[in-house]
C-alpha cells in the first residue's frame, strides 16, 4: 500500500558529505552506473527540464530486480506517495531525483523514473530515465581482498612495444570502479595504473624492467568507496604484492618478440605469394586481351570488305526486282484470265462429285448390315466365356474364404498389441515429464570438462529432474527433446554441451565475447538414461540471469480416431566443417545422431514428411572463421532465420510449420561467405501432432509460429504481426500475446535480431521469467528457449528491458510456442 509521505516537492540541504563518489546531475545521463554499499546511501540525481506551460500529472519510481518490478514511490496530485517497503528509505531530489537510504545487497538492480506531464495544448508526453545500482557488503573484489599478480603473456605498451603487465584486482564492480589503485615499485616511487579491463587494474612495466616487489594497494583515500572496512585494512586484504624476477621477465619479452615476427614474417610470405598469384593471373590476362584485340581488328577489317561487296550485290538484285515487278504486271491481267476459265471448271467437276457420293453411300450401308450379323453371332461366344468366368470366380471366393480365417486370426493379434500399446500411451499420457532451471548464481570454471548444476528451478513436471545435482533420469522410454541458453561474460567464453551418456547432443560454442547462444535437440533416450551439461575444456563463465537449461518428454501423438501415430524424429550435424560461398545452397547434415522414423535423409540433408500435421524444427550453426547464417526451409516458406553480421559468433533459431505429406524441408545458407563449424552446429525436428481440427480429442493441439513483417522499432511488448502457423488461435497478433487453451506444460522459444543497437527481452508468463535473451552486440542473433506451467487463461508474450527508446529488430526475429502436455482432470 502507498502512504502519503510528503506533500509538493521535498528539498533535501545536505547530501555532499554523505553520498560520497556520485554524479552532479549535470553529468548524470540515462543508464547510468551507481555504486555504493551496504549501510549507507544512493543518490539517483535525474533532471526533468519542462517549459513554463508544461504541467506534471504524475512521477513514479521503480525497482527492477532479478526476479520482480517494484514500484517505490509515486509523485501525483502535488504530493509523493512512498510504498510500505520504502517508507523512511526514500527521498526526493528536485522534481525527479531521489537518495536511496539504508542499503542492502538485495538493493542491486535496475532504477527507472518515468515523468508523465502535458502542455497548454493537452498534449501529453512522457519521459524515462533509467541507473544501475550495484551494491557491496564487504570489499567488492573476489574473496573480498586485493591480490597482484603477473601476467601469463607479454603485453605491447603504448607505443607497440612488448612489455611485462601486472594485473591488481579481482573487482567485482559490473564497469570501471569509482576509485584507483596505487602501485609502489621496487625504488619506492609510486606510478598509476596504465588502464583497467576484467576487473583488474593493469601496470604495463616500462623497458628494461626493474626486477622486485610490486605491491598494490587501495590508497586510504578509497577505502570507504571500495566497501572496505577497518578490519580488512589491518588484516591486509586492501594490498598485494608480486614478485617480478628480472631475467624470467626479459626471456618472456623476447618469447612474445620472436612469436610476433614469425606471425609478421608468415603475413609477409602470405602477401608475397598473393602478390606473385596476382602478377600472374594479371600477364595472362594482358596476354589474351592482346590476342582478342589483334583478332577484333582483323574480323573487322574483314567485315569492312565484304560490306562493300555486299552493298554492290544488293544494288544489282535491286534493279533485278524493278525489272522483275514490270514484267509481273502484264503477267496478272492474263493470270486473272486463267483463274476465270479454271474456277468455271472446278464447278462442273464438283457436280459430278455428288453424284458419286451418292453411290458411294449405299454401298457403306451393305458393308453396315454385315457387321451387325457378325456382332449376333460374337455375342453368343460372350455368353460362353462368362459362363466360364463365373465357375472361376466361384473357386476364388473358396479360397477367399479360407483367408479370412487366417485374416481374423492375425486381427486379434493386433488388436492385442494395440490393447498394450493403449495401455503404455495412457500412461505416458497421464504423467507428462518437463523441466526448466537456471543457475541461481555466476558460475566459473578452470579449464576441464565440469557439470553444470541448474539449482534455481522454474518448472519440474514429473521429478525427473535433480536440482541437487543437474541431472535428468529419463522415467519411460521415449523421445525426449533438450533445450540450453548461456550468457558469457567479457572475459570468458560460456561454451557448453548437453550429454546423453557417451552422445553429444548439441554444442554451444562462441568466440565472441560477451555473447548470448543456444542449442537444442531432440535424442531418443532408455528408462533411467540421464542427460546433463558439463563446460568445455577452456575456461569458461556463465551469467546466472541468461541461463537456462529445459526439457520434455514427447509423448505419443494420436490420430482422429485415438490410434497411435508412429514417432518421427531426428537430429543430424556435420561430419566436418563446411564453407559455403553462395546463397541459398541446401547444408547435407550428414551425421545422424539419431533418425527415429527414417523420414531424415542424410545423403541430402532433407526432411521428407512421412504424414500431414504439424511439425517442430530447429538449427543451431557456429562459424568458425566467417559467418553462420542460414534458414530452414519448407518448400517455399521461411520457418526460421539465423542472420548475424558478427564473426566467430554462435546463433540459433526454430520453428513451427505444418506440412503434407511427401512436404520437404531442409536448412540453407542465407548471403555469403558463410562456414559452419561441425562439432557446434545441429539440426533437428521431429512431429509435434497428426491430428489437425478433430472434435474428438479431449485435448486440442495447440502450436504456434510468428515473426516480424519488416525490420520495427519497438518499445515495450513485441507484436509479433506475420503469422506463420497458430493452430488452435491461442496466439493473438493484435496483442502479441499467447492465452493457455488449457492448464498444462508448454514450451516457448524466441529468437531476435538487432540491427541498429543492443536487444534485452524476456519471454514472460505473467511475473515468470522463462527465459531472457541477449544481444550484446549490434547486428547479432541470439536466441533463448524453455518450459514453463501454465493455468488456463494465463498469458506468454516477449517483453524488451532496460531501455526506454524503440529497440529496432530485424524481420529475422521469431517467436514459437506449443502445448507439450495437457494437465489431467
Amino acid at each position: 500500500m502507498l502512504r502519503r509521505f510528503a506533500q509538493v516537492v521535498f528539498i533535501l540541504t545536505v547530501l555532499v558529505d554523505d553520498i560520497r563518489s556520485q554524479r552532479s546531475s549535470q553529468d548524470f545521463g540515462d543508464g547510468e552506473m551507481v555504486y555504493s554499499c551496504a549501510g549507507g546511501q544512493a543518490l539517483f540525481p535525474w533532471e526533468a527540464e519542462l517549459g513554463a506551460n508544461e504541467v506534471i500529472v504524475h512521477i513514479t519510481w521503480t525497482f527492477q530486480g532479478v526476479f520482480s518490478t517494484v514500484t517505490m514511490a509515486t509523485f501525483s496530485h502535488h504530493a509523493l506517495f512512498v510504498s510500505e517497503d520504502y517508507e523512511d528509505r526514500v527521498q526526493q531530489v528536485g522534481i525527479t531525483g531521489i537518495v536511496l537510504s539504508k542499503l542492502t545487497a538485495q538493493d542491486t538492480g535496475n532504477y527507472s523514473v518515468e515523468l508523465s506531464a502535458h502542455n497548454s495544448s493537452s498534449f501529453f508526453f512522457t519521459t524515462i530515465r533509467h541507473a544501475t545500482l550495484q551494491v557491496g557488503d564487504k570489499l567488492m573484489a573476489v574473496d573480498h581482498r586485493v591480490r597482484a599478480s603477473q601476467l601469463a603473456e607479454a603485453q605491447r605498451d603504448d607505443v607497440g612495444r612488448w612489455s611485462v603487465a601486472l594485473a591488481c584486482g579481482h573487482f567485482t564492480h559490473l564497469t570501471q570502479p569509482p576509485f584507483k589503485v596505487e602501485w609502489t615499485a621496487p625504488s619506492g616511487d609510486t606510478v598509476p595504473s596504465t588502464r583497467y579491463e576484467d576487473g583488474h587494474f593493469i601496470l604495463v612495466l616500462s623497458n628494461p624492467v626493474k626486477g622486485g616487489n610490486y605491491t598494490c594497494s587501495l590508497p586510504q583515500l578509497f577505502v570507504k568507496d571500495a566497501c572496505a572496512d577497518d578490519m580488512a585494512a589491518r588484516e591486509g586484504r586492501t594490498e598485494d604484492t608480486v614478485m617480478v624476477d628480472e631475467t624470467k621477465a626479459r626471456v618472456s619479452l623476447l618469447e612474445a618478440h620472436v612469436v610476433s615476427l614469425l606471425e609478421e614474417n608468415r603475413d609477409l610470405q602470405n602477401t608475397v605469394d598473393t602478390l606473385k598469384t596476382v602478377d600472374d593471373r594479371t600477364s595472362h590476362r594482358l596476354e589474351d586481351i592482346q590476342d582478342t584485340l589483334d583478332k577484333e581488328v582483323s574480323g573487322r577489317k574483314a567485315a569492312d570488305t565484304n560490306t562493300s561487296r555486299t552493298l554492290g550485290s544488293l544494288d544489282d538484285r535491286l534493279q533485278n526486282e524493278i525489272s522483275v515487278l514490270k514484267a509481273t504486271d502484264t503477267n496478272v491481267s492474263h493470270i486473272l484470265s486463267s483463274l476465270e476459265v479454271t474456277l468455271q471448271n472446278e464447278t462442273t467437276v464438283r457436280e459430278m462429285a455428288d453424284t458419286n457420293t451418292s453411290r458411294i453411300l449405299g454401298s457403306l450401308k451393305d458393308t453396315l448390315d454385315k457387321v451387325v450379323s457378325g456382332r449376333k453371332a460374337a455375342d453368343t461366344n460372350t455368353s460362353r466365356i462368362l459362363v466360364s468366368l463365373k465357375d472361376t470366380l466361384e473357386k476364388e471366393v473358396s479360397g477367399l474364404k479360407a483367408a479370412d480365417l487366417n485374416t481374423c486370426r492375425e486381427l486379434a493379434s493386433l488388436e492385442m498389441k494395440l490393447e498394450n500399446v493403449g495401455k503404455q500411451t495412457k500412461d505416458l499420457s497421464g504423467s507428462g515429464f518437463s523441466f526448466n532451471a537456471r543457475l541461481s548464481s555466476n558460475t566459473k570454471f578452470n579449464p576441464g570438462k565440469k557439470k553444470l548444476q541448474w539449482d534455481q528451478v522454474i518448472l519440474n513436471k514429473g521429478s525427473a529432474y535433480d536440482p541437487n545435482t543437474g541431472f535428468f533420469t529419463a522415467p519411460v522410454n521415449g523421445l525426449y527433446f533438450f533445450a540450453l541458453t548461456t550468457r558469457s561474460g567479457t572475459s570468458f567464453a560460456a561454451d557448453a554441451e548437453i550429454m546423453a551418456g557417451n552422445v553429444r547432443v548439441c554444442r554451444l560454442d562462441s568466440n565472441v565475447k560477451p555473447d548470448v547462444g543456444s542449442c537444442q535437440g531432440a535424442i531418443e533416450l532408455s528408462k533411467d538414461q540421464q542427460v546433463w551439461v558439463q563446460s568445455f575444456e577452456q575456461q569458461t563463465s556463465f551469467e546466472a540471469s541468461h541461463s537456462t537449461f529445459s526439457g520434455f518428454l514427447y509423448t505419443f501423438p494420436l490420430d482422429c480416431t485415438g490410434m497411435v501415430t508412429p514417432w518421427y524424429g531426428f537430429d543430424a550435424t556435420l561430419s566436418s566443417n563446411a564453407n559455403v560461398a553462395s546463397n541459398a545452397r541446401t547444408l547435407q547434415w550428414d551425421w545422424a545422431i539419431f533418425d527415429k522414423g527414417r523420414a531424415y535423409d542424410p545423403d541430402t540433408g532433407i526432411f521428407t514428411a512421412p504424414l500431414s500435421g504439424l511439425y517442430f524444427f530447429a538449427v543451431n550453426t557456429r562459424s568458425p572463421t566467417q559467418k553462420a547464417n542460414v534458414d530452414i526451409m519448407a518448400d517455399d516458406v521461411r520457418v526460421c532465420r539465423i542472420y548475424s553480421k558478427r564473426r566467430n559468433d554462435a546463433g540459433s533459431c526454430q520453428g513451427a510449420v505444418e506440412l503434407s505429406k511427401g512436404q520437404r524441408v531442409w536448412v540453407q545458407s542465407y548471403g555469403t561467405d558463410n562456414s559452419y563449424r561441425a562439432s557446434s552446429s545441429t539440426f533437428t525436428g521431429f512431429l509435434y501432432t497428426h491430428s489437425l481440427d478433430c472434435a474428438d480429442l479431449t485435448t486440442q493441439p495447440s502450436i504456434f509460429n510468428v515473426r516480424l513483417s519488416s525490420n520495427k522499432n519497438i518499445t515495450s511488448t513485441i507484436l509479433w504481426d506475420e503469422v506463420i502457423l497458430n493452430h488452435g488461435q491461442a496466439y493473438n497478433p493484435s496483442t502479441g500475446s499467447f492465452t493457455a487453451p488449457v492448464s498444462g506444460q508448454y514450451f516457448f522459444a524466441v529468437t531476435t535480431s538487432s540491427y541498429k543497437e543492443y536487444v534485452y527481452a524476456n519471454i514472460m508468463a505473467g511475473d515468470v521469467k522463462v527465459c531472457r535473451v541477449e544481444a550484446p552486440d549490434r547486428s547479432d542473433a541470439s536466441s533463448c528457449r524453455g518450459a514453463v506451467h501454465l493455468c488456463k487463461g494465463q498469458q506468454v508474450w516477449v517483453e524488451l528491458m532496460h531501455k526506454p527508446m524503440p529497440f529496432f529488430l530485424g524481420e529475422d526475429s521469431s517467436f514459437t510456442g506449443f502445448l507439450i502436455q495437457a494437465d489431467s482432470d
